[in-house]
């Protein structure tokens, strides 16, 4: 299992609105420029994100986007299961029809394990979380560069 692209870019988008007041509408644009993400690329994850009920859209000249709910109850997993669909490490793992050998695959456990990991790690992290340590990464105290 490889995260896309899009998961990146969303995550780094979704955390950037986290990291401005509340009701704060950016443009894509600026969101683009300071992540470096082409700017038709993360117009197309926006529209997903819109979608799924992440983002809101205002339309106009002073039009851009912010986080429709509190990003303290937005988590990774939510962000990247909106641009990529259900996070599945092997699809035998989320249907056992999948495979011949289930229930009694020990590979099939083992993939069931380990994909449960992965989405205890993202589901344990919220934007609010992500956008403070990034805040901090990003400090004059903190030599660490992006």
């Amino acid at each position: 299992m490889q995260l896309t692209a899009n998961a990146e870019y969303a995550i780094r988008a979704m955390v950037h609105l986290a990291a401005v007041p509340s009701g704060t509408v950016l443009s894509i644009r600026e969101i683009a420029k300071v992540w470096e993400i082409p700017e038709s690329y993360l117009r197309k994850i926006v529209l997903t994100l819109h979608h799924s009920g992440l983002v809101r859209s205002e339309r106009g000249i002073t039009g851009g986007i912010n986080l429709a709910k509190r990003p303290d109850s937005i988590t990774a997993l939510d962000v990247v299961e909106a641009v990529q669909g259900p996070l599945e490490l092997k699809t035998c793992v989320n249907d056992p029809k999948e495979c011949v050998r289930a229930p009694a695959c020990s590979i099939r456990f083992l993939w069931g394990e380990a994909q449960e990991k992965v989405r205890l790690a993202l589901r344990s992290h919220s934007l609010a979380e992500l956008a403070e340590i990034e805040s901090g990464a990003r400090s004059p105290h903190n030599n660490r560069n992006h």
